[in-house]
């Protein structure tokens, strides 16, 4: 079987072997989801200075927890009534299941049931009288 095999029969079956490679490759890189993580991800990078001011101010004020307790996730307010925000559960594998949810009194509960499980970034957006916060959590389901 090997008698006839030569070295131009080797470069041809490498040739064809790197051709399916190449192929196989390029068919595999039409089904990658392309999309950016967010849709507006260059307007929001250009306004982070607003956003690192705001995670300052948070630095400081330590009166936002983020917990998983009785089947539940759980944001909590603690000291003032008079804020408003926003709550964005993100989810960095599917951004067709982020939501945001609007604050409204000093807690916010969400039922784990509702969520996948996995790896979720709460980011938290919230306005305490003349001062704005922004702070991220980490949370896994």
């Amino acid at each position: 079987m090997f008698k006839n095999f030569n070295w131009g029969h080797g470069i041809a079956l490498f040739y064809v072997c790197f051709v399916g490679i190449v192929v196989t490759a390029l068919i595999a890189s039409f089904s990658v989801d392309r999309d950016l993580v967010v849709d507006d991800y260059y307007a929001k990078d250009i306004a982070y200075q607003q956003r690192y001011d705001k995670i300052t101010n948070s630095i400081t004020s330590d009166n936002v927890n983020v917990k998983v307790e009785d089947d539940n996730v759980i944001v909590r307010f603690e000291g003032s009534d008079d804020i408003k925000g926003s709550v964005l559960f993100y989810r960095a594998s599917d951004k067709s299941q982020d939501f945001i949810k609007h604050i409204d009194g000093s807690e916010i509960i969400i039922p784990v049931a509702d969520l996948s499980k996995g790896k979720w970034s709460v980011k938290i957006d919230w306005v305490e009288g003349d001062k704005s916060f922004y702070k991220e959590e980490i949370i896994y389901l």
